[in-house]
């Protein structure tokens, strides 16, 4: 009953809708991409630190995220209506204008954009009905100036259970939160198996905690990172902002190339913040 119903408020779900939708999530996607490429192509001549998340700039975070089972190939626009679906974006704490965003909704469409205003808001326009959050895309080129410099907090939800739109009640939509990256320092590009392996960052207001992640792949142009050092479970956990990766692993191997992510913790063991995430580039090599 619920996918009659927004079948029928939707329009434009045909071929030339979905073709766009996956066409401007891809470019998104394939810029970046080409960004850090480049990125991991000037690295193999720095004799300092490659610093990815320090070369990159304005919006470090991901467009956009979906659920498993939404439909991105086939979703359709939802058309305006008399209802509501509210929320608010900060950065740092501090309410975000300017903001341009619009959320996936039921497994089967987008909903129209909307802005922030100037205390954070965001007001979405929908039919009444029943809906549920199953994920969002953000605005690459507003996200590039008013989140220049920030990632997405690695506790921002990206999803909602049911909830109902009707005349008494609006929707309460996704609450989006911004934070600053942790920064890398590690100031070598390359280590030779017989020296230490140091690899640092900065430390990061109320960590009390850093966990941390190591990727290997035998390319430094390669995208993919399915390659880590360390199981879920076994992931290196200090308190400094440096180790000695040897310390921890013997598992690396000349050769090879490697990029790590660290991720901040608080005092209730909440995420605080990790490094923006990349998809090419490396931030030291093995000899």
């Amino acid at each position: 009953m619920l996918r009659k119903f927004i079948g029928g408020l939707v329009f434009g779900t045909g071929f030339a809708i979905a073709l766009i939708i996956v066409l401007n999530i891809y470019f998104n996607f394939f810029f970046e991409s080409m960004a850090t490429s480049a990125v991991g192509r000037n690295q193999t001549t720095m004799s300092e630190a490659p610093g990815v998340s320090n070369l990159r700039s304005g919006f470090l975070g991901s467009p956009a995220t979906y659920t498993g089972d939404f439909e991105i190939s086939s979703a359709g626009i939802l058309s305006s209506g008399a209802g509501e679906i509210k929320g608010m974006v900060s950065s740092n704490g501090q309410p975000t204008q300017g903001l341009r965003l619009r959320l996936a909704l039921n497994g089967q469409v987008m909903s129209q954009w909307a802005t922030t205003n100037d205390l954070g808001e965001y007001a979405i326009s929908v039919p009444y009905g029943e809906y549920k959050i199953d994920g969002y895309e953000i605005d690459q080129s507003t996200a590039n100036d008013v989140l220049r410099g920030l990632i997405t907090s690695p506790m921002n939800p990206h999803f909602s259970g049911l909830f109902t739109v009707s005349p008494e009640a609006g929707g309460v939509g996704i609450d989006f939160r911004f934070v600053d990256p942790v920064i890398k320092t590690t100031q070598q590009a390359s280590y030779n198996l017989n020296e230490p392996v140091t690899i640092s960052w900065e430390s990061y207001p109320g960590a009390v905690s850093y966990s941390l992640q190591v990727y290997e792949k035998s390319n430094p142009h390669e995208y993919q990172r399915n390659n880590t050092l360390f199981a879920w479970t076994s992931r290196p956990q200090v308190s400094g902002t440096s180790i000695d990766l040897k310390a921890y692993t013997q598992d690396i191997k000349p050769g090879y190339y490697y990029s790590f992510d660290v991720v901040a913790i608080g005092e209730n063991r909440q995420l605080l913040s990790e490094t923006a995430r990349t998809h090419s580039g490396y931030d030291f090599k093995i000899e």
